[in-house]
C-alpha cells in the first residue's frame, strides 16, 4: 500500500525517468509490474513516451536530463 501510494505521489509530480523493480527472478517472484504499467500508461500516455526515451538514451549512453517537480511536502522521504 506504502509503495503505491508512493509511486503515485511520483507520477502526479513528474519524478520518474525509468521502471524497475528489485525482483532478481521473474519465474519465482512476479512483480506484476506489466499490469500496473499498462494501468499507468492507459492514464497518463507521456509517461510511456518518457520511460522508451529515457531507455532508449541509458542504452546509447546518452544524457538523461531530469524535467520533474519538486516536491514541496515535508518528510516525504
Amino acid at each position: 500500500r506504502d509503495v503505491k501510494k508512493t509511486s503515485e505521489i511520483l507520477i502526479k509530480h513528474s519524478v520518474y525517468g525509468f521502471i524497475g523493480s528489485d525482483a532478481h527472478d521473474n519465474n519465482r517472484r512476479r512483480t506484476g509490474m506489466l499490469e500496473e504499467c499498462k494501468a499507468v500508461f492507459k492514464k497518463n500516455r507521456s509517461i510511456e513516451e518518457i520511460f522508451v526515451e529515457n531507455t532508449e538514451k541509458l542504452l546509447k549512453n546518452e544524457e538523461i536530463f531530469f524535467e520533474g517537480n519538486r516536491i514541496k511536502k515535508r518528510g516525504f522521504f
